[in-house]
């Protein structure tokens, strides 16, 4: 399935008007002069010819403008279709404070088989886009990273290079690296450690991490949808004073909290990555609830205005490391592999290189744990 947006602005060449302007002076001087009616008209026609080369030229710059602008953003609805809208609006809203025409595609794979990436790239090329940004899983990424002979650059926001082995040069990641996150949380672990565990695609992939880094670990506890018995969660003797890593969506992340305090336990310290840098936490937790819980971020600053711009859009890239990382491949793609002034981010070796810092939640937001 495949939807244009198409936003288009008009830009006039300043020359342009210069040259019509002379022209126009040229045919007045001829009538003051009692100049022959032939010469008047031959002079009319030389500049109905220029605004005609004029008008042409402008429509050449306006589409090679547009095709330099043109990007498309191909998805597995059923695989991360919560990412995908978010995507867009955070896109459209960075073209659109851009000030530039541009054209933007959608290509829905619906899932990451082999056949329906296949016939959805065979789509892009048909339009002649080489220029994409891909939401898959891993499983999506190495379908495509089998193909021969890709010509496009691609942007997998949700991929980070150290999880793929690749030799496609025009692949570049923006993926977050939870081995970094989790390295820098480990430094206060007591060596007591317990993780509570939701499953999902975030979720395996944190719990992989967490177990090559933290050793040993005591336990660790699956959460579900139907496991709503959080007594019978906290009140494991192994989460007493243990390096307790909370790797659950922020929903139960706030009830576990919450429960903690309510049953009097109190582990050694609470962490937890990127999943929970989320204001939410603020309004769904009380502040001894977050009594010695440190958080991971991997989010920098970004201009304020296109901030705005992208809120209006409902687009949050302020916390959702998804859209943020969108935001910076739209940003690479667009400006010919370089990065513009909007967002303070380098990629080395076809990586996004995030600036990770350990925060404190508090009761207004989220101090930063200084060095």
């Amino acid at each position: 399935m495949k939807y244009l947006i198409f936003i288009c602005i008009i830009f006039f060449v300043s020359c342009t008007s210069t040259k019509v302007i002379n022209l126009e002076n040229q045919v007045q001087n001829v009538q003051k002069n009692d100049t022959s009616k032939i010469k008047i008209k031959n002079i009319h026609k030389k500049k109905m010819n220029l605004e005609k080369s004029i008008e042409v030229n402008n429509e050449q710059i306006q589409e090679e403008v547009l095709n330099h602008n043109t990007i498309a953003i191909i998805y597995p609805s059923r695989k991360i279709g919560k990412y995908a809208k978010s995507t867009i609006n955070t896109i459209s809203g960075y073209l659109l404070h851009k000030t530039q025409q541009f054209q933007m595609y959608t290509f829905d794979t619906i899932d990451e088989s082999k056949a329906s990436i296949q016939e959805q790239l065979a789509l892009i090329k048909e339009q002649n886009i080489s220029k994409v940004i891909a939401l898959f899983t891993k499983k999506g990424f190495n379908e495509i990273n089998l193909s021969q002979n890709i010509k496009l650059d691609i942007y997998f926001p949700l991929i980070n290079k150290q999880e793929i082995i690749t030799n496609h040069d025009n692949f570049i990641f923006g993926g977050i690296s939870y081995v970094e996150q989790f390295n820098l949380l480990e430094q206060f672990s007591n060596g007591k450690n317990t993780m509570f565990y939701y499953p999902s695609f975030i979720g395996n992939k944190l719990r992989d991490s967490y177990k090559d880094i933290f050793t040993p670990i005591l336990k660790i506890k699956t959460v579900t949808n139907k496991n709503n018995n959080f007594k019978s969660l906290v009140e494991d003797r192994r989460v007493f004073s243990s390096t307790l890593v909370l790797n659950t969506p922020i929903i139960r992340t706030s009830m576990i909290l919450s429960q903690l305090t309510a049953f009097e336990i109190y582990p050694y310290v609470i962490l937890s990555t990127q999943l929970n840098y989320t204001p939410l936490l603020i309004k769904l937790t009380q502040k001894k609830d977050r009594t010695n819980f440190i958080l991971a971020n991997a989010i920098s600053d970004i201009d304020s205005i296109l901030l705005e711009d992208l809120k209006l859009l409902g687009s949050d890239v302020s916390y959702n490391w998804v859209n943020y990382s969108s935001l910076i491949g739209v940003s690479y793609l667009l400006n010919d592999n370089n990065i513009d002034d909007l967002v303070s981010i380098q990629i080395l070796d076809n990586q996004v290189i995030y600036n990770t810092s350990l925060y404190y939640a508090t009761s207004y937001g989220f101090k930063k744990i200084e060095n």
